[in-house]
């Protein structure tokens, strides 16, 4: 019997299918590959982002949001004149994806101008996440903001 193209084509699927099954159960039984979509704790998961939620639609019922702008400074955070200057408390949190080691949380400290400015050897140029945390007059805010430096 000679080996034909009719051969090599039947040949070519039956290794490509091993193989595809192969890697189907190798990811399905493999450990290190585990991929939960859903927490064990689905319901308290959902509250506290339920709560998120809340705070971020009380930063946006302020008289004016939260901003900032990058400065040769740093980066400058204006906050809502809403409150006093000793009634914020809460941290600026900057995510760097590309590296953990970059990651900031800052406790908020305004000026007279309710501002906040941070160095530029701390909030290097790049991608960040920033998440602003604050509680005044009892009721808690959140600003959150992809950002480029």
């Amino acid at each position: 019997m000679k080996f034909n193209w009719g051969h090599g084509i039947a040949l070519f699927l039956i290794v490509f299918v091993v193989t595809t099954v192969g890697v189907v159960i190798k990811i399905s039984t493999d450990d290190t590959y585990s991929h939960e979509l859903v927490s064990e704790n689905y319901y308290e998961d959902e509250l506290k982002y339920q709560e998120e939620i809340d705070y971020v639609k009380n930063a946006s019922e302020l008289s004016s949001p939260v901003r900032y702008r990058a400065t040769s400074d740093g980066l400058l955070i204006s906050f809502p004149k809403d409150f006093s200057l000793s009634e914020y408390k809460g941290t600026v949190k900057m995510q760097r994806p590309s590296n953990k080691i970059l990651d900031l949380e800052i406790p908020i400290v305004l000026d007279e101008n309710h501002q906040m400015l941070i160095s530029r050897d701390k909030a290097l140029e790049g991608k960040w996440n920033l998440r602003i945390e604050w509680e005044a007059s009892e009721k808690k805010y959140l600003y959150k903001a992809k950002i480029r430096l």
